[in-house]
């Protein structure tokens, strides 16, 4: 069928208008192992969730031609992605991107404080050191004096820190995931950041680039 054809089921199914409402809650609920296991399955679709939001996942694959569709219930609506390209991973993460844009709350870019806040944790980790109230216990756990000491031997090894850019911001899990880049005289590194709604950071992880 053509993605508009798909997305008239669609309209149908979340209007109860293909199945009863008793017969709709039979198809979509999870179906459990004997022991109670999680199956994240029902009738014939996988059951997921998109930063919380639960979704019904259904793909199509032959060669020349793919397809995805995800129900978002609680949304109320849908993405359908049909391709030709059977080449690379494609629907997938295109219908990901489309459900984050139309179903997730935008987010108001990092600002230029989130970003000289970042630049100055690091200039503490090339030092050796953290400012502990700026993060949470389990960031805090992370960063023991072993690793402070790691920290300042790998980053100043690398020169001047020189400049810090926000590559991307998304929600997930109820933070905030960042990641920047971190140029350095000899060298630029990721660092991949996760800040709680109190504005403390759960993650702040440097990483190379291969």
């Amino acid at each position: 069928m053509t993605p508009s054809d798909l997305t008239r089921w669609d309209i149908a199914f979340l209007q109860k208008k293909i199945l009863s409402a008793p017969s709709y809650e039979e198809f979509t609920r999870e179906m459990k192992l004997k022991n109670g296991d999680s199956t994240h399955y029902a009738l014939g679709q996988t059951l997921g969730d998109l930063s919380g939001i639960p979704t019904l996942q259904h793909g199509g694959e032959v060669s020349g031609f793919i397809s995805s569709n995800v129900v978002l219930p609680t949304r109320n609506g849908a993405v359908v992605v049909l391709s030709n390209e059977d080449g690379i991973s494609m629907v997938a993460p295109l219908s990901r991107q489309i459900s984050t844009l139309v179903f997730l709350p935008e987010q108001p870019p990092p600002s230029d404080k989130d970003t000289r806040q970042v630049q100055s944790i690091l200039e503490e980790l090339r030092n050796g050191k953290i400012d502990r109230a700026l993060f949470t216990e389990n960031a805090n756990s992370y960063f023991s004096e072993t690793a402070l000491r790691d920290c300042k031997t790998s980053l100043t090894a690398l020169g001047k820190l020189k400049a810090v850019t926000v590559s991307r911001e998304s929600l997930r899990g109820g933070m905030a995931h960042r990641t920047y880049r971190a140029e350095f005289e000899k060298k630029t590194l990721l660092l991949n950041i996760y800040v709680m709604p109190n504005g403390r950071y759960e993650q702040f992880m440097v990483e190379d680039q291969l």
